[in-house]
């Protein structure tokens, strides 16, 4: 095999630009494919975009030398500008202004040419200025506000180290971490023993529910599809979260597939509703696969009956998935925890660590 060669490109402006100068460099054609990606990328990443001193250079890596002054300063802006200031109550939630004003304010083009540390800083104030400030005591935002500094602090380090955390291998500190947690979590519900996942986002973890108890019930459409298959019709009360119905139309499935069970004047699933949708999918020659329950709906925080829900699933066969986004964290607490009576008889689980703080 011939040895690796890394040639010496002049700036070609693109990876299909340093292509075509390997192959005009008179190399044979196995010396051409001996030139590795990786060092290409090498090559870039050590190359500065501009030899200018004040000037953002790009690098693969950052060095004291460029860039602690510019990282230092960066966070002493952000934890008086948007932590301490943005968390005192004698300062505004938003300086608002009219997009089109704010247009003014914002050098937002982007240019073929770096800005410099100075520049990059200046606009850091200026966003931090011109954004809400959740950890505002006057922000009352229903789903999102204040400011944990625990929490800050665990964000900068999972960017820092950006772990990705399906291997043990990649992030063994963190994926322990995960496992304690979910553990945990596990525990609140009744469980010893269980698989769970970290979500990016309600929506989403009741895609995954909805995904995983298709599987369990049709465990070849990820071969054969949902042709392969009578109608799969899932069961949420008419106080539900909109995302299943998205994700079934995502899945292949249909919203319309979604049944809408009838809520009581305190916006709980009516169960004997619940039994006639059922029925009514059999007779229709669907195939019932999937009840929703809720623990704590958007609107009026109703919780559905989950141990009558249970049993009605029990006895169709039926995947129980407990929505518990905006509820869930009701399990933490002496007080409260009753409402989610019976949770420990689910097939699912979501429980959104961002709104805990909230339902607690």
């Amino acid at each position: 095999m011939p040895e690796t060669t890394l040639l010496d490109f002049d700036e070609p402006a693109t990876y299909s630009d340093a292509i075509a100068s390997s192959s005009s460099s008179g190399l044979s054609s196995d010396e051409e494919t001996s030139v590795i990606k990786k060092e290409h990328v090498k090559a870039y990443t050590q190359r500065k975009l501009s030899t200018t001193p004040s000037a953002t250079t790009f690098e693969g890596i950052p060095t004291r030398k460029d860039h602690e002054e510019f990282l230092r300063n960066s966070i002493e802006i952000i934890l008086k500008h948007a932590v301490f200031e943005g968390c005192d109550k004698r300062n505004k939630v938003l300086n608002f202004q009219h997009p089109k004003d704010l247009e003014k304010i914002f050098d937002l083009k982007l240019r073929s040419s770096p800005g410099t540390h100075e520049e990059l800083l200046k606009l850091l104030k200026d966003t931090i200025h011109h954004s809400v400030k959740p950890g505002n005591p006057w922000f009352a935002n229903q789903l999102f506000c204040g400011l944990d500094p625990y929490g800050l602090v665990g964000q900068w380090l999972t960017d820092a180290l950006n772990p990705s955390v399906y291997t043990y291998e990649v992030a063994p500190a963190i994926t322990l971490i995960e496992e304690e947690v979910l553990k945990e979590m596990r525990k609140f519900v009744g469980w010893s023993k269980g698989d769970g996942v970290f979500c990016p986002g309600g929506s989403m973890s009741n895609g995954y529910a909805l995904n995983i108890a298709r599987h369990f019930h049709c465990p070849d459409i990820k071969k054969k599809g949902v042709s392969a298959y009578p109608r799969l019709v899932s069961f949420v009360s008419d106080d539900a979260h909109y995302s299943t119905k998205k994700f079934s139309a995502f899945q292949g499935m249909g919203a319309d597939n979604v049944y809408a069970v009838k809520t009581d004047e305190r916006g709980k699933m009516i169960v004997s509703d619940l039994v006639e949708n059922i029925e009514r999918a059999l007779k229709e020659g669907a195939k019932p696969f999937l009840v929703v329950a809720t623990a704590g709906t958007t609107v009026l925080g109703a919780f559905d009956p989950i141990n009558e829900i249970a049993d009605v699933c029990q006895k169709y066969n039926l995947w129980l998935h407990v929505d518990g986004a905006w509820g869930g964290g009701v399990l933490m607490s002496r007080k409260h925890r009753a409402k989610m009576a019976g949770v420990e008889r689910f097939s699912g689980q979501r429980m959104s660590l961002s709104h805990l703080c909230l339902s607690l």
